[in-house]
């Protein structure tokens, strides 16, 4: 007896892949970054701030993740915290954060530079929270 040829579902697979890989990159084909660059203690409020300019995604559960692998990363470590699905003026977009530590340990202090990914328009308004915020904690460093 002949075994039939699957060939057709592997392709099938490769195809649908090549389609989901092709619109994850379609989301960052024309982004933009935002910095911002802040002392450790001030993620957490930063971030519940950025939250609200959001009609739904990233949420406190997130803020905590984040705020848990920041703190367990090492001096000059450069890390990828995940891509976030957030719905922004009616639209679904995706947000991509990555952030960089630097301690500094004859203060006990923890830099934090966060780098947020994502289309212009998310990133205007991202800028914009960073601007305010940095003003009302007396702060510098978005850009």
């Amino acid at each position: 007896m002949k075994m039939p040829d699957f060939s057709f579902v592997l392709w099938g697979l490769l195809f649908v892949a090549a389609v989901v890989v092709m619109m994850i990159k379609k989301d960052f084909r024309d982004s933009t970054d935002a910095v911002m660059h802040l002392d450790y203690e001030n993620v957490p409020p930063f971030l519940w701030r950025l939250s609200s300019i959001f009609d739904a995604g990233f949420k406190l559960s997130d803020v905590h993740q984040i705020q848990a692998e920041i703190e367990e990363m090492k001096d000059k470590e450069v890390k990828q915290l995940g891509t976030y699905s957030v719905q922004f003026r009616g639209r679904k977009m995706r947000i991509c954060i990555k952030v960089e530590v630097h301690l500094d340990h004859e203060e006990d202090s923890r830099e934090v530079m966060l780098i947020f990914s994502s289309q212009p328009e998310l990133i205007q308004a991202i800028q914009q929270v960073m601007r305010r915020f940095a003003a009302e904690y007396g702060l510098y460093g978005a850009e």
